[in-house]
C-alpha cells in the first residue's frame, strides 16, 4: 500500500510545484442561464479550487456561485484532502453539449471525470448539476475514497447577507431576504458542512485530514460556504459517481416580476 501511495503522489504532482497549471475552463449556457470556470483558476492540489460564475435568466450581473470545485482523499494513502488537479498532459477538456462542460483527469491509479451541466428552468430559475465519476484502475486493490464538493454560494450575487437552513439529510436552502433562494441537493452524501467563509474552505486546504461534520454550523446572515463529503469503498476496477445540484429558485414575487417583464417584451415584439 505504501508503494502505491508514493507512486500516486508522484504521478499526481502533489509532491512538486514544477508541473504546469492546466488551462481548463470555459462557459456553458442554456437559454438565459450560464455557468463559467475561469481558465486556469483551479490553483493546484493545495489551492482553493476554481473561480466560477453562475447566472440565472433575469438576474444579469448577479454571480451566485463565485467559487466551486471538487476535492479527494484516499484513506490510508493521503495525509490530507487534495483539490482535483492535473497537469495539462493528464487532463482533457471537452464540451459534450452546449450546456455541458467535462474535464477528465488521469492519475494512473484513478481516472476522474468532472462534468458540469447548466439548465434554464424558467423565468429567474436555473439548475447547475455537478457530477464527479471516479474509476479505480487498480484491478488488485480496493480503496476507501472521500470526495468533497465545495460551493461558495452568494444568493443574489451578494456575499454578506446569506442565510441557510438544512431542509433534509442531504439538502440545504440558502436565501437572502426577498431575493431568489438557492436550493442545494447532494444525493447520497454522508456529511454536510455550512459555515462562514473561509471556515469550510480552510478545512479542505489545511495540512491535515478533515471531515465535513456539523451540518449548518452557521445559518447566517453572513458570507456562507458549503461542502459535502461522499465516503465509499471503491472495489478493484470499480466505478462510482456522485453529484451535487444547485437550483436557483426565485421567490413568487420575483418570478411574477420576471414573468411580467417577459410578457411586456413579447407584446413589444408583436407591435
Amino acid at each position: 500500500m505504501r508503494g502505491i501511495a508514493m507512486s500516486m503522489l508522484a504521478v499526481a504532482g502533489f509532491a512538486t510545484t514544477a508541473i504546469a497549471q492546466p488551462n481548463v475552463g470555459g462557459t456553458i449556457t442554456d437559454g438565459g442561464a450560464s455557468f463559467s470556470i475561469d481558465l486556469g483558476s483551479n490553483t493546484g492540489p493545495l489551492g482553493g479550487g476554481a473561480t466560477t460564475s453562475l447566472f440565472a435568466p433575469g438576474f444579469p450581473g448577479q454571480n451566485q456561485l463565485p467559487a466551486a470545485w471538487w476535492w479527494m482523499r484516499v484513506d490510508g494513502v493521503d495525509n490530507r484532502e487534495f483539490a482535483v488537479h492535473r497537469a495539462a498532459a493528464q487532463s482533457a477538456l471537452t464540451f459534450p453539449a452546449g450546456n455541458q462542460m467535462q474535464i477528465v483527469y488521469s492519475y494512473g491509479t484513478f481516472t476522474l471525470t468532472m462534468r458540469w451541466t447548466i439548465n434554464e428552468d424558467g423565468p429567474g430559475s436555473a439548475t447547475l448539476t455537478q457530477t464527479l465519476r471516479i474509476r479505480n484502475n487498480d484491478t488488485a486493490n480496493g480503496y476507501t475514497v472521500n470526495l468533497f464538493n465545495y460551493n461558495n454560494i452568494d444568493v443574489f450575487g451578494t456575499p454578506g447577507n446569506d442565510s441557510a437552513v438544512q431542509t433534509g439529510p442531504n439538502s440545504v436552502t440558502f436565501f437572502d431576504g426577498i431575493y431568489p433562494v438557492v436550493q442545494t441537493a447532494y444525493e447520497g452524501a454522508n456529511l454536510i458542512l455550512v459555515d462562514t467563509n473561509p471556515n469550510v474552505l480552510g478545512r479542505l486546504t489545511n495540512n491535515g485530514i478533515d471531515n465535513m461534520t456539523g451540518g449548518v454550523v452557521s445559518g447566517g446572515p453572513a458570507d456562507l460556504e458549503a461542502a459535502t463529503q461522499f465516503i465509499f469503498n471503491l472495489a478493484p476496477g470499480g466505478v462510482q459517481t456522485v453529484s451535487a445540484t444547485l437550483t436557483i429558485v426565485p421567490t413568487p414575487a420575483a418570478a411574477g416580476v420576471l414573468g411580467l417583464g417577459g410578457l411586456l417584451a413579447a407584446r413589444r415584439r408583436r407591435r
